[in-house]
């Protein structure tokens, strides 16, 4: 994260907590403890990556794949509540949100 410019206040990586996406648990963990933040959750896998941030109202942020992401992405083959709000891409895009 530092490599981007980016400080973040909390960062969870849902398998060192025992949970995995799209479980709710890490999600909810970081919407409880920052219950007045500006939560903006960058990831790169709309099967299971947006689906409980969206409903928190977080700032979804999709990785668009230009064939360097780990997972492959269909968005036209999903529904909306799977989608980020917004698509970047690559990391210096994140500097305009």
């Amino acid at each position: 994260m530092l490599a981007l410019g980016v400080q973040p206040r909390v960062a969870f990586i849902s398998e060192e907590i025992g949970s995995i996406k799209p479980h709710s648990v890490a999600f909810d963990t970081v919407a409880q403890q920052h219950p007045d933040s500006r939560i903006i959750y960058v990831a790169d896998n709309p099967v299971k990556d947006f689906v409980r941030p969206n409903e928190l109202g977080w700032l979804t942020i999709g990785l668009v794949d230009h064939g360097w992401n780990i997972h492959p992405q269909d968005p036209s083959q999903l529904e909306d509540r799977f989608l980020p709000k917004l698509w970047i891409d690559d990391f210096g895009h994140l500097e305009n949100i």
